[in-house]
């Protein structure tokens, strides 16, 4: 469900019936983790069907985990920690007046509107976020406490964004992330 100098993009797993996952709660300015998958925590990378109902093959998802909102590169599986917003899908601007959400090359250069804010409490399907975001698509959000969010990749894959709370121990948001798959044309 949803500062170009702040902290990273910490990834959890998915958390099973099993065991809760640990959350990384790193503090942003204690550095970036290197390489894919830092920041990671051990669990199922598997995707995973959140609503738990049946999809078609244009809803198959990608994968679905919680996700650390700073930079993160979300066609990768898992997601990769980016140390900038050079090739992020979605980044959040931190320490400004108003935390702001950035999609893909976000900033004074974007062109193409790539986020669009999800008004419905439940969570959407692949098309309807798609749907959104040609419609009412835009560059930049702000991003509060449980504001969702449906995203378009770098690669035209379809995102959705669960934010949680602020975490002020990392200062950064929580967000559940689900990615589809593009469907086969």
């Amino acid at each position: 469900m949803a500062a170009l100098i702040a902290g990273v993009f910490a990834l959890v797993a998915s958390p099973d019936n099993a065991s809760a996952p640990k959350v990384d709660t790193a503090s942003p300015s204690a550095g970036l983790p290197a390489g894919p998958g830092a920041g990671t925590v051990s669990g199922s990378s598997a995707p995973s069907d959140p609503g738990g109902a049946p999809s078609s093959s244009a809803d198959k998802v990608r994968w679905a985990h919680p996700v650390r909102l700073t930079f993160v590169d979300l066609d990768s599986v898992p997601a990769q920690v980016l140390s900038s917003n050079d090739k992020a899908s979605v980044w959040v601007n931190y320490g400004t007046s108003e935390n702001v959400l950035y999609g893909p090359n976000g900033g004074f250069f974007t062109t193409k509107p790539s986020i669009a804010a999800w008004q419905e409490a439940a969570q959407p399907t692949r098309q309807q976020c798609a749907d959104l975001i040609s419609t009412q698509g835009t560059e930049t959000l702000p991003i509060a406490d449980d504001s969702r969010f449906c995203a378009r990749t770098a690669a035209e894959r379809v995102a959705y964004l669960a934010v949680k709370k602020f975490d002020r121990a990392s200062g950064t948001y929580l967000a559940d992330v689900t990615v589809w798959e593009t469907p086969e044309r």
